[in-house]
């Protein structure tokens, strides 16, 4: 008799451990998995973002990408810049989404409808900060005029979701352009700091 009860306990105890097990799987299974966001930043933009991130060193941080071009607008993006931004996305899977930090536009300020359709896009595929393009010493500066600028920023301004409005400071607190166009050392970092503050505050 008193064998048969300990069998009956024994087989109570696998049962009970049994039950017990098979709750923790459900639970475990109930538990969604949790993917970490890994975040690569990318720098778009024409010779004043090649000047910044030669003082700035942008592409030197860590999980940050620079893809500027001297002297170039939209037609350069829509083929060689669109495609390295593409190719930066394919060869590195381990980021889960990106951040655009998008600075075109002193090159070719009549492109204003084209820009309205690249920031439309690069919205559509992560966060976009879309920085005005800044202001020109208009007596140094032959092909571009500040009204030409203001005209295109006002047109960013209506499209994009974060605009990062450094031209009116640079306006109202000084800058320094040698040649009217591009801009010292302290005013590259005076633009990447406004960058980095707003980026932070949205954050």
């Amino acid at each position: 008799m008193r064998k048969i009860i300990l069998l009956a306990s024994a087989l109570l105890a696998m049962f009970s451990v049994s039950i017990n097990a098979s709750a923790s799987e459900l639970d475990q299974q109930a538990e969604p998995s949790v993917v970490e966001e890994k975040m690569a930043y990318v720098y778009i933009g024409d010779s004043r973002t090649v000047g910044l991130n030669n003082v700035c060193h942008m592409s030197e941080e860590e999980d940050t990408f620079v893809i500027a071009a001297v002297g170039k607008g939209y037609k350069w993006w829509s083929k060689d810049g669109l495609n390295t931004l593409l190719t930066i996305e394919a060869e590195h899977p381990e980021y889960t989404a990106y951040t655009y930090i998008f600075n075109l536009g002193v090159n070719d300020t009549k492109n204003a409808d084209k820009y309205e359709e690249v920031i439309t896009y690069l919205q559509g595929k992560g966060t976009t900060y879309v920085v005005s393009v800044n202001p020109v010493v208009d007596s140094k500066s032959s092909y571009v005029k500040n009204s030409r600028i203001e005209s295109l920023n006002n047109t960013y301004i209506q499209v994009a979701d974060n605009y990062i409005d450094t031209y009116s400071y640079l306006v109202e607190n000084g800058f320094s352009a040698p040649d009217g166009i591009h801009y010292s050392k302290e005013t590259y970092k005076t633009i990447y700091a406004l960058i980095q503050n707003y980026i932070l505050q949205e954050s």
